[in-house]
């Protein structure tokens, strides 16, 4: 429950608020007080991974990687997926238990059958994915060894 409210709430998070301060600043155009923000608080944290390449910082750059990772394992940790295909999910992926990226998959196989704007997100989270294998979970495990062997730097 603490991860998720973090998910859903920046300032909880009080490595991920001192890290990415400046990188807040400069590209998801915030100026003010961070304990200010009145929009949604988890756009930030959208905003970042938006531009993750853009970030300078370091620091900053580890974990907003962490919370694509967990976004990518678990839908409750990924918000504008989890908003997006609420009802999709409770009518054709209720039984599946989250973690390890099976309530995604679930989605993906139902993907004919789910609203047009969680089937847009679902694509968008897809791609996002795609970028690194250690947003793909099922095939990070998978080939653990592999990676190791071959693409250790």
């Amino acid at each position: 429950k603490m991860i998720e409210g973090r998910v859903r709430e920046f300032r909880l998070d009080e490595r991920l608020r001192r890290s990415c301060e400046t990188d807040i600043y400069a590209m998801c155009a915030f100026f003010g007080d961070l304990d200010t923000i009145d929009n949604d608080d988890s756009s930030v944290i959208r905003c970042l991974q938006d531009y993750i390449k853009e970030i300078t910082s370091p620091s900053c750059k580890q974990q907003v990687k962490k919370y694509q990772e967990l976004a990518a394992q678990d839908v409750r940790f990924n918000v504008p997926l989890a908003d997006a295909c609420f009802e999709d999910r409770n009518s054709f992926c209720s039984s599946v238990p989250p973690g390890s990226a099976r309530v995604i998959r679930c989605l993906m196989k139902m993907r004919e059958k789910l609203s047009p704007t969680c089937r847009a997100v679902l694509f968008d989270e897809e791609v996002r994915f795609s970028e690194n294998i250690d947003f793909q979970f099922p095939m990070r495990k998978s080939c653990a060894n592999e990676v190791k062997a071959y693409c250790s730097n």
